[in-house]
């Protein structure tokens, strides 16, 4: 059952990684997302690699999108091999697979088909004017990936109000020692989870989230019992955002038990939904760092 979220986030994670406070590996902010501002819809997500038995090393995944028409996509996976670093620029050798995938109109996957010939080639990341970087192929077998210019995208940070109201009120409210107070708890941490994906929330600056959680907080206004109950359900419902998508070391009778909420609370379509790739479980966890992280207004 635990394979139901990305495993080797999971492993990563259990050997000590933290993706929400990790430094960024050579200078080059991971995870991260990219694209290429001349030619449209390219866009790609790099993460730190992990591999199974081992957890993390110097090596990065490399995930790009290139839109073929409006329903089909090819899709890039590729392993980045560091072999000329410095302080000025990264050079790593890349090896990977090629997917060319057919959408259905509501934008599931129709049909995958795996490509024979492997992707091969190099990529150089450059730093840029604007502190982000550049990430160029070069001597690729596919001419067109040589023509890309990849830029890292910092998306901004959502508002105060937003955060107050989307995140902070709902778990201000929740109810304690009442029946169903606990599926409500579950209902919480599935719309939260579904919150951070849809905002990307591990793309964005830890400072600009920082200073709009703090922000948020302060706006509430709340004296010390309301602060302290805030705290109670902003822990109990983290811990079950980071059991259900296989943040923690939670044992695995935890794991059913937690699991089993989220089935009785009819939110696990909305889970499944929400952490459907690496880049999800990223943004879960960048919320709980930000959650755990948030202090009374005073102190």
């Amino acid at each position: 059952m635990r394979k139901l979220f990305p495993l080797l986030l999971v492993l990563a994670l259990s050997l000590g990684f933290s993706p929400a406070t990790a430094e960024s590996i050579f200078d080059i902010p991971v995870p991260s997302d990219w694209a290429d501002l001349a030619v449209q819809h390219v866009t790609a997500e790099l993460y730190p690699a992990c591999m199974p038995g081992i957890g993390y090393t110097d090596e990065l995944s490399l995930d790009l999108h290139w839109p073929d028409s409006y329903a089909q996509r090819v899709d890039y996976q590729l392993l980045l091999t560091p072999a000329n670093v410095s302080t000025e620029t990264a050079v790593y050798d890349y090896e990977g697979n090629i997917v060319l995938r057919t959408y259905a109109e509501d934008g599931t996957v129709e049909k995958e088909e795996w490509q024979n010939q492997k992707a091969i080639g190099q990529v150089v990341f450059i730093p840029s004017e604007n502190d982000g970087f550049i990430l160029a192929f070069a001597d690729s077998v596919f001419p067109d990936l040589n023509n890309l210019h990849l830029q890292t995208v910092i998306k901004p940070a959502p508002h105060a109000e937003d955060l107050a109201q989307n995140v902070l009120l709902p778990l201000y409210e929740m109810e304690e020692g009442t029946a169903g107070a606990s599926l409500k708890a579950a209902r919480i941490a599935a719309e939260l989870i579904s919150y951070a994906s849809l905002w990307r929330m591990y793309s964005m600056k830890d400072t600009d989230l920082q200073n709009a959680f703090t922000a948020a907080l302060e706006g509430m206004n709340w004296d010390k019992e309301q602060y302290e109950a805030f705290i109670r359900h902003k822990d109990d419902v983290s811990y079950l955002i980071s059991t259900i998508a296989g943040l923690n070391d939670a044992e695995e009778e935890e794991y059913t038990s937690v699991l089993a909420l989220m089935e009785d609370a009819g939110v696990m379509v909305i889970i499944t939904g929400s952490l459907q790739s690496t880049a999800d479980c990223f943004s879960a966890d960048t919320l709980i760092a930000q959650l755990s992280a948030l202090k009374k207004p005073s102190e």
